[in-house]
């Protein structure tokens, strides 16, 4: 091999490390920031909790409790994940397919703007 293929070769290898090291970069941000909106969503499942014991001595509809409960789970995902269905899925560590179904179930808005905690 020539010189001249050998440094096109070694300038090609270093626009692949380059480019390999920013798509790190971008996925080790994403992952931080994923795993700072799983450890806010503990909060919503003890308040859950706490309101289900209330009332479950009044007697309660088991089906209307589950189908509150996941809607305020999937509302808060949303919210924590800027409205991206995607990733709102993986913080309630379900298929994204279940959660539009769910979305479109319990006729949420799935187009809204939902806020950050930011």
């Amino acid at each position: 091999m020539n010189r001249q293929a050998l440094l096109t070769n070694s300038n090609r290898a270093n626009r692949d490390v380059e480019s390999l090291q920013k798509k790190m970069d971008i996925l080790h941000n994403e992952a931080v920031e994923i795993l700072n909106e799983v450890k806010s969503l503990p909060v919503i499942y003890k308040s859950a909790l706490y309101s289900a014991n209330e009332k479950i001595e009044r007697g309660i509809n088991l089906n209307e409790t589950i189908k509150d409960l996941e809607v305020r789970l999937i509302k808060r995902a949303l919210e924590l994940s800027g409205g991206r269905q995607n990733r709102a899925a993986k913080l309630l560590n379900i298929k994204h397919t279940t959660l539009h179904e769910k979305i479109r179930r319990y006729r949420l808005n799935h187009n809204e703007t939902f806020p950050t905690d930011t």
